[in-house]
């Protein structure tokens, strides 16, 4: 999706929707996809004994998350990408078509654009779901509990974010996914945004 649209969008002959489009729809998506490769690229070396031994898979996390903060500029964004792209494809037949047939190539594993770009916020989650488990696993005076537990910060200020109405759903959403044990990460997603809350006491 991303590659296709912003390549043809620098030509204004070839352009399936125009620049300004291409950039609200997509934001940084392609920093978010850079960070992510960097840590994944550390992880499988570390898995295979290819780092300093010094490093730990707390220290990744912890070192890593420092540059997760392109994940802010994303989330802020997300609702405005969506909005954008359903109001192309209902009124850009060329984009519509676009979006069909590259949701059936064997890549997008049928996913839609909506499903796609609602990926990154739902990882957020997920990583405090993956460190929060992480740190059950490890003694409290283990030196990694510490640098684990800052990675989690650092993920859990990303997830609470609240710069607009999107970004409080989003927060009010990871807020509910980190209380309630075993919530499912995609509790977030294209089609579910918060509503409300209220207390309740067990009778």
């Amino acid at each position: 999706y991303v590659v296709p649209l912003r390549s043809a969008a620098r030509s204004a002959n070839n352009a399936l929707i125009p620049a300004y489009d291409a950039h609200v729809i997509f934001g940084n998506i392609e920093r978010v996809s850079e960070v992510n490769e960097r840590f994944l690229g550390d992880l499988e070396a570390w898995n295979l004994g290819e780092m300093d031994p010094k490093e730990t898979i707390g220290s990744l996390c912890r070192d890593h998350f420092v540059d997760f903060h392109v994940y802010k500029r994303y989330i802020n964004g997300y609702q405005h990408a969506l909005t954008s792209s359903r109001e192309l494809e209902s009124k850009n037949p060329l984009y519509a078509a676009f979006l069909q047939k590259a949701r059936e190539r064997e890549e997008c594993r049928k996913l839609g654009i909506s499903d796609l770009l609602i990926m990154p916020v739902q990882r957020i989650p997920r990583y405090t779901l993956l460190l929060t488990d992480l740190l059950k696993t490890i003694p409290e005076d283990d030196p990694d509990a510490a640098r684990i537990q800052l990675a989690l910060e650092r993920v859990n200020e990303i997830g609470q974010l609240a710069d607009n109405q999107v970004a409080e759903s989003v927060a009010e959403l990871h807020h509910i996914h980190t209380t309630i044990e075993g919530c499912p990460p995609n509790l977030i997603s294209a089609s579910r945004e918060f509503i409300g809350a209220i207390d309740v006491s067990e009778i």
